[in-house]
Protein backbone atom coordinates (compact mmCIF):
# COMPACT_ATOMS: atom_id res chain seq x y z
CA UNK A 1 0.00 0.00 0.00
CA UNK A 2 1.45 3.55 -0.88
CA UNK A 3 0.29 7.14 0.59
CA UNK A 4 0.30 10.33 -1.73
CA UNK A 5 1.36 13.26 0.14
CA UNK A 6 2.10 17.07 -0.70
CA UNK A 7 5.05 18.96 0.91
CA UNK A 8 6.23 22.17 1.03
CA UNK A 9 10.15 22.59 0.60
CA UNK A 10 12.00 25.96 0.24
CA UNK A 11 13.36 26.80 -3.01
CA UNK A 12 16.72 26.25 -2.18
CA UNK A 13 15.50 22.65 -1.57
CA UNK A 14 13.48 22.20 -4.33
CA UNK A 15 16.38 24.01 -6.94
CA UNK A 16 19.15 21.14 -5.45
CA UNK A 17 16.23 18.38 -6.18
CA UNK A 18 15.67 19.37 -9.51
CA UNK A 19 19.44 19.53 -10.17
CA UNK A 20 19.65 15.62 -8.87
CA UNK A 21 16.82 14.65 -11.01
CA UNK A 22 18.27 16.17 -14.10
CA UNK A 23 21.48 14.36 -13.70
CA UNK A 24 20.25 11.16 -12.85
CA UNK A 25 17.51 11.33 -15.80
CA UNK A 26 14.68 10.93 -12.77
CA UNK A 27 11.45 12.44 -11.94
CA UNK A 28 11.52 15.30 -8.92
CA UNK A 29 8.94 12.73 -7.29
CA UNK A 30 11.69 9.68 -7.93
CA UNK A 31 14.23 11.60 -6.04
CA UNK A 32 12.59 12.67 -3.26
CA UNK A 33 10.70 9.25 -2.82
CA UNK A 34 14.27 7.39 -3.48
CA UNK A 35 15.98 9.94 -0.55
CA UNK A 36 13.03 9.26 2.26
CA UNK A 37 13.01 5.20 1.27
CA UNK A 38 17.29 5.25 2.14
CA UNK A 39 16.51 7.37 5.23
CA UNK A 40 14.01 5.30 6.40
CA UNK A 41 15.21 1.71 5.82
CA UNK A 42 15.45 -0.83 8.92
CA UNK A 43 18.91 -0.15 8.86
CA UNK A 44 18.98 3.34 9.09
CA UNK A 45 16.19 3.99 11.52
CA UNK A 46 17.39 3.40 14.76
CA UNK A 47 14.99 2.15 17.34
CA UNK A 48 14.54 3.22 20.33
CA UNK A 49 16.11 1.28 23.50
CA UNK A 50 12.46 1.95 25.56
CA UNK A 51 10.80 0.64 22.88
CA UNK A 52 10.18 -3.45 24.23
CA UNK A 53 9.57 -2.06 27.25
CA UNK A 54 6.56 0.15 26.04
CA UNK A 55 5.58 -2.40 23.68
CA UNK A 56 4.94 -4.15 26.92
CA UNK A 57 3.23 -1.69 29.10
CA UNK A 58 0.95 -1.81 25.82
CA UNK A 59 0.34 -5.23 26.55
CA UNK A 60 -0.53 -4.71 29.96
CA UNK A 61 -2.96 -2.49 29.36
CA UNK A 62 -4.60 -3.99 26.39
CA UNK A 63 -5.11 -7.46 29.08
CA UNK A 64 -6.22 -4.70 31.92
CA UNK A 65 -9.00 -2.90 29.40
CA UNK A 66 -12.03 -4.96 29.97
CA UNK A 67 -11.73 -3.81 33.65
CA UNK A 68 -10.57 -0.20 33.07
CA UNK A 69 -13.45 0.52 30.87
CA UNK A 70 -15.41 -0.45 33.81
CA UNK A 71 -13.29 1.69 36.46
CA UNK A 72 -11.72 4.83 34.39
CA UNK A 73 -14.00 5.14 30.72
CA UNK A 74 -13.16 8.73 29.58
CA UNK A 75 -10.37 9.04 32.08
CA UNK A 76 -6.45 9.09 31.42
CA UNK A 77 -3.96 6.36 32.86
CA UNK A 78 -0.83 5.16 33.43
CA UNK A 79 0.43 1.49 33.32
CA UNK A 80 4.11 0.66 34.91
CA UNK A 81 5.57 -2.47 34.93
CA UNK A 82 1.86 -4.30 33.94
CA UNK A 83 0.17 -2.41 36.50
CA UNK A 84 -1.85 0.28 36.45
CA UNK A 85 -0.19 2.94 38.95
CA UNK A 86 -2.63 6.39 38.73
CA UNK A 87 -5.48 7.80 36.95
CA UNK A 88 -7.01 11.42 36.51
CA UNK A 89 -9.53 13.00 34.27
CA UNK A 90 -6.95 15.27 33.11
CA UNK A 91 -4.20 14.39 31.04
CA UNK A 92 -1.73 16.86 32.00
CA UNK A 93 -1.99 16.20 35.46
CA UNK A 94 -1.24 12.98 34.87
CA UNK A 95 1.12 13.68 33.13
CA UNK A 96 2.86 15.68 35.27
CA UNK A 97 2.40 13.26 38.30
CA UNK A 98 3.84 10.64 36.91
CA UNK A 99 7.19 12.94 35.46
CA UNK A 100 7.63 13.50 39.14
CA UNK A 101 6.78 10.26 40.54
CA UNK A 102 8.66 7.77 37.84
CA UNK A 103 11.23 9.90 36.71
CA UNK A 104 13.37 8.29 33.81
CA UNK A 105 10.68 5.37 33.56
CA UNK A 106 9.33 3.88 31.09
CA UNK A 107 5.28 4.75 32.05
CA UNK A 108 2.33 4.40 29.34
CA UNK A 109 -0.20 6.86 29.59
CA UNK A 110 -3.40 6.33 27.49
CA UNK A 111 -6.75 7.39 27.95
CA UNK A 112 -9.19 4.59 28.42
CA UNK A 113 -11.82 4.58 25.64
CA UNK A 114 -14.41 1.88 25.11
CA UNK A 115 -12.16 0.24 21.95
CA UNK A 116 -8.51 -1.30 23.37
CA UNK A 117 -7.24 0.06 19.68
CA UNK A 118 -9.48 2.93 18.62
CA UNK A 119 -9.28 3.43 14.16
CA UNK A 120 -9.42 6.96 13.96
CA UNK A 121 -10.61 8.48 9.98
CA UNK A 122 -8.43 9.05 7.79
Amino acid sequence: MSEQITITLSNEIYQQIAQQATLNRQNISDVVHDVVVRTFTPQNSPVNPARDKMLQEVEAYKKLHPVLVKTHLGQFVAIFQGQLVDSDPDKQTLFFRIKENFPNQIVLQRQVLLEVDPVFGS
